[in-house]
This record gives structure tokens, C-alpha cells and sequence, in this order.
């Protein structure tokens, strides 16, 4: 492991429906081998995450009802935010 990350989670299932939102907030990063050093090179993720989760059998409705949202549609992956928000990833 490089990093540790937290964050709070909230978690909503819609009844009869595959799809699931997450809403991630407080997220925070810190190199692993200063886990046991609180704040030490601990960096907090200014924006929030909210992520849509659905089986690939609905992704072309969820497109269609996502059309009318002012958001940037993009996977997202905590890990490499934290990599590169640490300076632990080269971008080439």
C-alpha cells in the first residue's frame, strides 16, 4: 500500500432498481508509512464525490437521464486522486 484514504460515506439503493448512489465527502489522503503520525503530509480532497453505480445492462438509461445534469460524467478512482494529490504519481 502507498496511501491511506478516508472519507464518510453515504449510501442510497432505490427499491425495485439496480442503481445505487454513493456520496463521498471528508476525503482525506496520507502516505501510508506516516499512517501512524496524524496530519503528517495528510492532504484533504477539496470536493465531494458522488458516484452512480448500475449494472451495464442500464448504462444507456442512465446516460439518458444524466443528460440534463450540469456535471462532468468521468469514472473516478479515490486511490489515483490521492497518488497524484501527494505527489506520488508522475504524470507524463
Amino acid at each position: 500500500p502507498k496511501i491511506h484514504i478516508n472519507y464518510r460515506r453515504k449510501y442510497y439503493k432505490f427499491d425495485n432498481s439496480d442503481l445505487r448512489i454513493t456520496f463521498d465527502k471528508d476525503i482525506k489522503f496520507q502516505e501510508f508509512c506516516n499512517f501512524s503520525s496524524k496530519n503528517i503530509n495528510q492532504i484533504r480532497y477539496p470536493s465531494k464525490v458522488l458516484e452512480l453505480k448500475y449494472n451495464d445492462y442500464s448504462k444507456n438509461y442512465i446516460r439518458l437521464l444524466m443528460k440534463g445534469i450540469p456535471y462532468r460524467l468521468t469514472s473516478c478512482s479515490k486511490y489515483i486522486m490521492g497518488l497524484k494529490d501527494l505527489g506520488l504519481l508522475k504524470m507524463i
